[in-house]
């Protein structure tokens, strides 16, 4: 499923108004953009969680006293999925 993200998720990331989207950014501090993901597309994502293999680090966040539960960084190169969002962007 990650593997078939990527042509959609650059259309998706394409197809939106950027010029709008960054004058409500600058004119509101926020810009809603509609979903880029499915279901099925996040759940892939969520999927990886547990497979270790994916992240070069893992943080506690009680030991930072930053509240309870863990954060991850993901290894390089990055989910295939996620690097899109990185292309879409940096492309506008």
């Amino acid at each position: 499923m990650i593997g078939s993200m990527p042509n959609r998720l650059l259309e998706r990331l394409a197809a939106l108004n950027w010029n709008s989207i960054q004058q409500t950014l600058d004119e509101q501090g926020y810009a809603p953009i509609p979903a880029l993901l499915d279901k099925d597309q996040c759940r892939a994502i969520m999927d990886t969680y547990e497979e270790e293999a994916h992240f070069r680090n893992t943080i506690d966040m009680a030991r930072y006293r930053f509240g309870i539960g863990t954060y991850k960084y993901y290894q390089a190169p990055c989910l295939t999925c996620c690097s899109c969002f990185e292309k879409g962007y940096t492309r506008n």
